[in-house]
């Protein structure tokens, strides 16, 4: 290949777009006027929103950005962005389904403990990974 050819793949490579790709903003949340049973209208838009094709962009976006082999869900979630977890509060997560993850080129893994825990753990897939 081509040197120019090769610079020019790189140039759009997953985690050069994923480097300049911009977070999309939270959006404004409006509160539900029929809510969910047992929670606030707000407190219903924010578990919706926690749920939205739109913040799982906002978590894949995240982990392609960190470019690390492995990433753990605390990890991605500590690295969202503020308005994201300013508007969703203790809605907030950063939790993919395989499916999800899929999509987005991110293989997802479920790792339990031995003391009965588990955490969440994302990495590129192979294609997407340099």
């Amino acid at each position: 290949m081509d040197d120019h050819t090769s610079a020019q793949c790189d140039l759009f490579s997953p985690e050069n777009k994923a480097s300049v790709a911009r977070f999309p903003s939270a959006p404004a949340l409006i509160a539900y006027r029929w809510p969910y049973p047992g929670l606030s209208g707000e407190d219903s838009a924010r578990s919706s929103l926690a749920q939205s094709a739109q913040f799982v962009e906002v978590i894949a976006l995240t982990i392609k950005r960190k470019q690390a082999s492995v990433i753990t869900d605390a990890e991605v979630k500590a690295l969202l962005p503020a308005d994201w977890k300013h508007i969703l509060g203790r809605w907030v997560h950063a939790t993919l389904a395989k499916w999800q993850g899929e999509q987005h080129g991110i293989q997802v893994e479920h790792v339990s403990h031995g003391d009965g825990g588990y955490h969440w753990q994302y990495r590129m897939a192979d294609s997407q990974s340099g």
